[in-house]
């Protein structure tokens, strides 16, 4: 059996295992499972385990089981997939997403109102102007063709699509590029989180269009949420420490649930030597939408052990993290 195949079946075992794999995916693992004998000893006792926890016999998988086993693979194994592609895939992804949002918008739909952009065609602009820096790093060249921020959808458009060419045909060498972020602070960190950066606002954004045609929002995918949470939470002591509502020397654990989420231990101010004082959960939905401003602080639903005093400070910090 191939190596390949071996390493991707050994990864899937537990879930294998459970009955939670597609069936062409079970198959294969099935076929490789018969010819190898480390594969059948893990899978052993893996059923060991899964029968300790009272799972013996075959149960329907909840909901979201695949997608959060996934996402939690992604995040710890490397995958054969490079850091650019999947940086590549999260902010295509969302600017389908808002290309299909944006559609055949009728002339009174573009007009239609969105805080803090006056409405749809000056949200679409803002977002474009948020996306050059980004495209220079990548391109300087065409970026210093065309300085003006092009009006519309396809102008947004054919500016994205430009990002993603040129993305996918870098060497991986541009990643690492300082760039400024877009929002109040002016940061200046590697492309690569600004890409993360740029999947966050083009997501939000999408929404806010939503919104102001009374359509449903629709949750990003777990890969993004997580990549974006990551993102976000990395930036929280710097924005704790601007704001000037730091707390040196602690931090705080913070636990998001659903889809996307995870453990995060986060330093209430910038610096070394912090020792965890509090431990808050949330959605990990409400979370983003907390950093992007659009779940305000006072309704985020969440709970806190440990001492309560700090978070308030820690949730005003993340609610600044978005773009507008």
């Amino acid at each position: 059996m191939k190596p390949g195949v071996h390493d991707e079946a050994w990864s899937a075992l537990g879930a294998w295992v459970i009955g939670a794999c597609e069936p062409p995916e079970t198959h294969q693992i099935t076929a490789h499972v018969d010819d190898c004998t480390d594969c059948q000893a893990e899978a052993d006792r893996l059923r060991g385990a899964v029968d300790w926890f009272g799972a013996g016999q075959p149960v329907a998988p909840p909901a979201g089981l695949r997608e959060r086993v996934l996402s939690a693979a992604l995040a710890v194994r490397a995958p054969g997939q490079p850091i650019r592609g999947r940086l590549l895939d999260a902010y295509a992804g969302q600017a389908r997403e808002f290309a299909a949002v944006l559609g055949d918008l009728t002339d009174r739909q573009w007009a239609a109102a969105v805080p803090h952009h006056g409405d749809v065609a000056g949200l679409v602009a803002h977002l474009a102007r948020n996306d050059r820096p980004v495209l220079a790093a990548l391109d300087p060249d065409a970026a210093a063709a065309d300085e003006a921020v092009r009006e519309g959808a396809a102008g947004w458009r054919a500016q994205s699509d430009l990002l993603v060419r040129r993305l996918a045909a870098d060497d991986g060498s541009a990643l690492d590029r300082l760039v400024p972020l877009a929002g109040a602070g002016a940061l200046r960190r590697p492309v690569r989180e600004a890409l993360v950066q740029r999947t966050f606002e083009t997501w939000t954004h999408a929404d806010d269009i939503r919104r102001a045609l009374r359509l449903p929002v629709r949750p990003a995918g777990a890969a993004d949420i997580r990549m974006i949470l990551d993102f976000g939470l990395g930036l929280l002591p710097t924005a704790l420490t601007g704001l000037g509502i730091a707390h040196p020397g602690k931090a705080v654990r913070l636990v998001l649930r659903g889809s996307g989420g995870g453990e995060w231990e986060v330093p209430l101010a910038t610096g070394a030597g912090a020792v965890r004082v509090a431990t808050v959960t949330a959605d990990a939905l409400d979370f983003c939408r907390l950093m992007a401003g659009r779940q305000p602080v006072e309704t985020l639903r969440y709970g806190v052990s440990g001492n309560a005093d700090v978070v308030p400070d820690m949730l005003r910090a993340a609610s600044t993290l978005g773009c507008d």
